[in-house]
Formats: C-alpha cells, sequence, structure tokens
C-alpha cells in the first residue's frame, strides 16, 4: 500500500492559525479581567498597555483586594441562573463549562474545511461580549465599595492611584524613549 504523507498546512495558514491563537488568548485575558484578578491572589505588578481596570484594582489594599474578591463572588453567585446558562453548550452539555468551551467552538471552527471565517467572527464577538459583561460587572462592584468607603479610605485609595498611574506614566515615557524613530 501506498502513504499519503499527512498535510503539512501552508504557510500562510501557520500564520494566521498563530495569529487566532493569539487573539483567542487575548480575548481569555479580558474574560478573565476582572474575575481572574480580582479573584486572585492580587493582580500582575504590569498590567497590559491600555488596559484601564488594573490600576483601580492595584491601588487596593490586600485587604481590600480579599472584600472586592468577596463581593465580586458574591455578585456572581446572585447571578447563578445566568451563569449556569452560559455555561452549558448549544446542545446543553454541561461538561464543558465557561469561556473554554469557546475555545472548543474555535478549535473546530479553525479545522473545518472549507473554513467558515462568519463562523469564528461569531465565536470572537460572542468572547467580547462575555469580557465587557464581566468588565461591567467589576465596574459596578467596585463603584458599590468605593462608595462604602470612608473620606479618610478614600483619599488614601486616590493616593495609591495617583502613585500607580505616575509609575506607569513613567514606564510609558521610558519605553517611547527607547522606541523613539
Amino acid at each position: 500500500m501506498t502513504e499519503t504523507p499527512p498535510e503539512t498546512p501552508r504557510r500562510g495558514d501557520r500564520w494566521l492559525r498563530r495569529a487566532l491563537i493569539a487573539s483567542l488568548a487575548g480575548n481569555l485575558l479580558v474574560v478573565g479581567l476582572v474575575a481572574g484578578v480580582i479573584l486572585r491572589e492580587g493582580p500582575p505588578h504590569r498590567s497590559p498597555p491600555g488596559d484601564p481596570s488594573f490600576p483601580y484594582i492595584h491601588a487596593l489594599t490586600e485587604a481590600q483586594r480579599d472584600e472586592m474578591r468577596d463581593a465580586l463572588r458574591a455578585d456572581w453567585r446572585a447571578d447563578r441562573e445566568a451563569r449556569q446558562r452560559d455555561g452549558a453548550d448549544e446542545e446543553g452539555d454541561r461538561t464543558r463549562r465557561g469561556p473554554l468551551r469557546d475555545y472548543d467552538r474555535a478549535i473546530e471552527a479553525l479545522r473545518a474545511d472549507p473554513f467558515d471565517r462568519d463562523a469564528l467572527a461569531a465565536i470572537l464577538a460572542d468572547q467580547n461580549s462575555r469580557a465587557e459583561t464581566w468588565r461591567a460587572r467589576g465596574q459596578t462592584v467596585l463603584l458599590r465599595y468605593v462608595e462604602g468607603m470612608s473620606p479618610e479610605a478614600r483619599a488614601d485609595y486616590a493616593a495609591r492611584l495617583a502613585e500607580d498611574v505616575e509609575e506607569r506614566r513613567a514606564r510609558f515615557e521610558r519605553f517611547r524613549e527607547r522606541h523613539r524613530d
């Protein structure tokens, strides 16, 4: 028998696949922005450029981040029905939950022949929509939290935020200086 060698992706296909995977990874980062940052041990020391929420989270004390995390969890639990609906795929299969199921759908779309650009675009739009929903929920929790702060605690928070923003501004200026034409 004659064996057919496995088909290797064309160079352009590999580039496109890598670009789409990078895009999907970026979307996962956004989805996990509020949930991941607040629910973990605190934000990373360096935030992605252009992300407006990290300085607000970073300026909170560790105890305040813990309180915010608890508040976000409570908000998340209060919306259990929507979360459960979001966790099941279209066929009601609950074995693949949460935002990672979109990656399963994306992998299927990427493997489809012929490639359906609109199907992948819809998956990316779904991920972006959920990320925006989480961001809005996080902002609501933050606003409620700040509203409950004493004037002194709010002033301390503002001072830490100002310090963080100045550090970011200085890093940005150093970056610009290194990359001037």
